[in-house]
């Protein structure tokens, strides 16, 4: 192919980029445009034989150079002033006039950051914010969602056990909630009665009184004085651990439309046949004259003596050796019980004998509960006063009979 033709506009310098420094406006780069028909640079050109090339890159490093620390410079300048307002360090001149200070006048700023993360600089009022703006509340337009929170006893602070649940509780909620669903988690404390008593009534022997001491109206109030200090502990750690529960709604188990209401389902179910009353056994605690939960019973194992009493038949052909551990309750008993394969008593299963100091007949049973190898292998059941027993005595259809006065006394029923 041959050559073009070569034209006196051939050897102009090729395109550099040059700094334009118009007045008022930032320097910016520009490229310098080559004269019409001017051939473009060979791509093959060796820049060792050309000075022309040279001096163009030369400008160019030099144009790049004075770009960045330009830049750099104002970048820094801003940041430092982004720090000042922030920090609420930056002069002020609205009271008082003062001299401008230059920035080379002023001494570096150091922002001090802390070595470990502190969630109570932004938990508690973000937790606020959620809560005032009605975050927590049901408005979704979907299906609705609702978890019931199981409501801790006011009797103290809530442990890891809550903690656990619920943050369980509140995961589900806030996934639901963020799908669109109508979510609500309805958030209370329970009164737990018993519990709360004896709370109280050990508040008031610290200071040597007694609840008979206060009346029943002035304690009901201390009662409800604690409520108030227990429940508030428990609510303000569960805006602590930041669970996304709906507090307008917040109820207690003794507010009057509650009470109210399980009133009439009892009653109710009282009327339908549904439920009935009848002799159960219970833990009952003799200082607060009350029956408590098995869960606020502590037992404990401890060293006891074996007694071994007769009750003579009442056909008069003999006695039994009954051994027990319990012998304050004999006067409740109302059987003696065997093991049906126990070849000494069986030929006794039916008959009766006379129960000690009552002169009360009470019958000889037979139940596979009984064990051969406890003491006499004849044992003494008060199905008042014994879980055990009790389960004996509804399979045997046994009389039950309270020897225990309200606190704790033998009462010998008839005397």
């Amino acid at each position: 192919m041959p050559a073009p033709p070569e034209s006196d506009e051939a050897a102009a310098p090729p395109p550099r980029l040059t700094e334009r420094a118009d007045a008022g406006t930032p320097p910016r780069l520009t490229e310098r445009v080559a004269p019409p028909g001017a051939r473009p640079p060979d791509a093959a050109v060796d820049t060792a034989a050309n000075p022309a090339a040279d001096t163009a890159l030369a400008a160019l490093g030099a144009d790049l150079k004075q770009l960045l620390a330009t830049t750099l410079a104002s970048a820094v300048a801003e940041l430092k002033d982004e720090i000042r307002r922030e920090l609420g360090r930056e002069a002020s001149t609205a009271s008082t006039p003062t001299a401008t200070i230059s920035r080379q006048e002023t001494a570096p700023m150091s922002i001090p950051m802390e070595k470990t993360y502190d969630p109570q600089a932004i938990e508690r009022s973000r937790y606020q914010q959620w809560e005032e703006a009605g975050h927590f509340r049901p408005g979704g337009s979907g299906e609705p969602y609702c978890i019931m929170l199981p409501p801790p006893n006011v009797t103290g602070s809530l442990h890891m056990g809550h903690a656990f649940q619920d943050t369980l509780m509140d995961a589900l909620v806030r996934y639901q909630r963020m799908n669109g669903r109508n979510t609500l988690w309805q958030c209370g404390t329970d009164h737990a009665g018993i519990a709360t008593q004896i709370v109280v009534e050990r508040q008031l022997a610290a200071g040597g009184r007694t609840r008979h001491d206060l009346g029943r109206d002035a304690f009901v109030d201390a009662v409800w004085q604690w409520k108030g200090e227990s429940g508030g502990t428990i609510t303000r750690q569960l805006r602590r651990m930041g669970a996304s529960m709906d507090w307008s709604r917040e109820r207690f188990t003794l507010d009057e439309d509650l009470s109210r209401a399980v009133r009439e389902v009892f009653v109710s179910l009282y009327d339908e046949g549904l439920i009935y009353r009848g002799k159960r056994l219970v833990n009952w605690d003799p200082v607060l004259h009350t029956a408590i939960s098995d869960l606020e019973v502590v037992s404990e194992e401890e060293n006891g003596h074996l007694w071994h009493m007769r009750y003579p038949l009442a056909d008069g052909s003999g006695e039994v050796i009954v051994a027990t551990t319990r012998p304050e309750t004999m006067l409740g008993d109302t059987a003696v019980a065997v093991h049906p394969e126990d070849q000494r008593y069986r030929r006794l299963i039916g008959k009766r004998v006379r129960l000690p100091l009552t002169e009360r007949e009470i019958p000889i049973i037979a139940d596979d509960y009984v064990d051969p190898e406890f003491g006499s292998g004849c044992v003494k059941i008060p199905p008042a006063h014994d879980f055990n027993d009790y389960d004996m005595g509804q399979r045997h259809n046994l009389e039950m009979i309270n020897v225990l006065t309200v606190d704790a006394a033998i009462d010998l029923p008839g005397t």
